[in-house]
């Protein structure tokens, strides 16, 4: 952004490191350290290819979408899916992101469309 403009993506909170994630054909998503490329954690339950990742503006949460047609939410720490959306879209899942005031998921598929949630 330029300046005086806010980042809307939340940073990860995993305490002592820093980190990155990666959404996979394999239907994970993995959390990286980035100092040495280790996988720390490994969040399992997606049934198909994972398309996308964002980080909920706390940094508690991951949000993921796939081609299972699903929008999920992770905890960070325990790599647990607290939250699922079954048939968001009527094909496969292709994006996902929310606002930065926590308010509003957005997702996008391949059925042409997109759905606003409302986070509560």
């Amino acid at each position: 952004g330029g300046q005086g403009e806010e980042s809307s993506k939340g940073e990860i909170q995993y305490p002592g490191h820093a980190v990155a994630l990666s959404a996979s054909r394999d239907r994970t998503i993995k959390m990286w350290e980035t100092h040495t490329g280790t996988c720390i954690q490994t969040f399992e339950g997606h049934d198909n290819w994972v398309r996308m990742v964002c980080v909920h503006p706390s940094g508690r949460f991951i949000l993921s979408c796939a081609d299972d047609k699903s929008v999920r939410v992770w905890d960070v720490l325990t790599g647990l899916c607290v939250r699922k959306i079954d048939n968001a879209h009527k094909g496969f899942v292709t994006s996902i992101d929310i606002n930065p005031q926590n308010t509003m998921l957005v997702s996008g598929g391949l059925d042409n469309a997109l759905r606003l949630w409302e986070c509560k």
